[in-house]
């Protein structure tokens, strides 16, 4: 077996991508590290690192398409160069991301598959009227229907004739009528959501969730990595740590200190959603998903209610790099011996939708 990890940066000791070569290592399977501009279409030639044991380095090779690509959402950005490039490998490899079809998409395979408590109502902008959600609920979240990592994410709320926009750490005061004039017609234009605002702040105030991380492994089985609690700035939005957060490993010493007396509930009720909630997910698409991030916050204003902010399958993991490489090495045993039949549900799926 023969697998690539591609990246869009030359950083090889990236510490999940040393974590790889390590568990490769030990599990007998051929794997090197490349980038995009490593790749010659024409000849079906990838110019890959590999490291060699005799040496104790790296040496760069020519090399043939590998059997499965480890890859992840941000190496593929909408230009000709990568969808070109994507559906090149797509014939000959199989790949381990699986692009989610956008938070509405993932709501309705929630809500149809009877998790309607754990979801916020979410609109696309345009299709409701924004002052009348903000008469019902005070304040609101305007996000991009497809982005991560906490961008672009607004909170909105008005007083009379003035909106109050936040967006990161900025907040601003804007006239209603500059405010449609300024941002309306975008926020419509790319189909941003509208969701009710979810309370989930620390004790000081400070914007929370909780995110629970999920790995294929063994036989394909789902593997739990962690629940930990991610802590945004007081001032911010969201709780994101590519937006400056911390985060708590330690996520039940974390909810005593926030909700004693509810935290054993709480904490139940997520490990009920890392049971349950990956195959339904997984029942919404045909392609094998291998990775799954829940970020889930706790609504102060409602008696503690859970509810899913995102769900991504991009997740991560550099923290806790040694469990998450294990896992994916396990899951490329799995992935390999079903090839054949992934293959054929990858070309028919991503062809068939002209990616």
């Amino acid at each position: 077996m023969k697998v690539g990890c591609i990246r869009h940066s030359e950083n090889i000791n990236e510490i999940i991508v040393q974590q790889l070569f390590a568990f490769t290592g030990l599990y007998n399977i051929d794997f090197f590290f490349f980038t995009k501009d490593s790749v010659d279409i024409d000849k079906k030639i990838i110019k890959g690192l590999f490291w060699d044991k005799k040496s104790s380095k790296y040496l760069e090779k020519d090399t043939a398409y590998p059997d499965i690509i480890e890859d992840e959402r941000a190496i593929w950005k909408s230009s000709p160069l990568c969808i070109k490039l994507a559906k090149e490998l797509r014939q000959y490899s199989l790949f381990t991301y699986v692009a989610l079809r956008g938070k509405k998409g993932v709501i309705n395979i929630l809500e149809q598959n009877g998790f309607s408590r754990y979801l916020i109502a979410t609109y696309e902008y345009g299709e409701i009227d924004i002052d009348k959600l903000l008469g019902k609920h005070n304040e609101v979240i305007i996000k991009p229907n497809n982005a991560t990592h906490g961008t672009g994410v607004h909170k909105l709320s008005k007083n009379g004739n003035l909106y109050f926009l936040h967006t990161k750490l900025c907040r601003q005061d804007i006239q209603i009528e500059n405010f449609k004039a300024e941002y309306a017609g975008e926020f419509k234009k790319a189909r941003y959501l509208v969701q009710s605002y979810i309370n989930s702040v620390t004790n000081a105030g400070n914007p929370f969730d909780i995110r629970i991380d999920l790995r294929r492994g063994k036989n394909g089985k789902w593997i739990f990595i962690s629940a930990h609690a991610r802590i945004g700035n007081k001032e911010g939005i969201v709780s994101n740590l590519a937006q400056g957060g911390v985060a708590a490993y330690d996520v039940q010493t974390f909810l005593k200190s926030e909700f004693n007396g509810d935290h054993e509930r709480i904490y139940d009720e997520l490990l009920y959603l890392a049971k349950k909630l990956p195959d339904v997910i997984q029942s919404g698409y045909d392609n094998t998903i291998t990775s799954l991030g829940f970020d889930v916050g706790i609504n102060r204003a409602n008696s503690n209610e859970l509810k899913i902010f995102e769900v991504n399958s991009s997740p991560g993991g550099a923290t806790l790099s040694l469990d998450v490489a294990q896992a994916k090495v396990q899951c490329y045993n799995y992935l390999y011996e079903n090839i054949d039949k992934l293959m054929d549900i990858q070309r028919n799926t991503y062809f068939r939708s002209g990616i």
